[in-house]
């Protein structure tokens, strides 16, 4: 294997959207791709006889630096709160189809890309002497790279 120097994608080079929109300052993001899978066990053995894959789970999660003046909801990558119950939900179900991208801004390719994005909690922090920062999750159906 030849190894070239430059090749490692790193934060500096990252580039983070969702809906093809920059949210904020994006100061850091992961996520977790699982195949679930559930033991097949018979009658008359102590041994799994295979692991039979069931489903498959896609989440994420960004952190933002928070701006003033400027937040998840008015960038309409997160649901506003509506006076009624049933407003809420219809706000909450129209953020089940967005996308999410990680982007090498030097070579502009798609390093990550994650489809049917929506959002699932979002907590934030802040201190004497750092910055206000939110952690978003989402749900994702599917999480793909650059060979997909």
């Amino acid at each position: 294997m030849t190894f070239v120097r430059g090749a490692a994608f790193t934060g500096a080079r990252a580039f983070f959207s969702l809906d093809s929109k920059e949210i904020g300052y994006a100061t850091g993001c992961n996520g977790n791709e699982q195949i679930l899978r559930q033991a097949l066990r018979t009658l008359g053995s102590i041994y799994v006889r295979e692991h039979v894959p069931v489903g498959y789970d896609m989440a994420f999660s960004a952190v933002f630096a928070r701006l003033v003046g400027k937040s998840l909801k008015s960038d309409g990558v997160w649901p506003k709160h509506m006076p009624s119950s049933e407003e809420f939900l219809r706000e909450i179900l129209r953020f089940q189809n967005m996308k999410a991208a990680l982007e090498d801004v030097i070579t502009k390719k798609t390093i990550v890309r994650i489809v049917q994005v929506a959002p699932m909690s979002l907590n934030w922090s802040v201190d004497a002497a750092g910055l206000f920062t939110l952690n978003c999750t989402f749900a994702g159906v599917k999480q793909l790279d650059e060979s997909e």
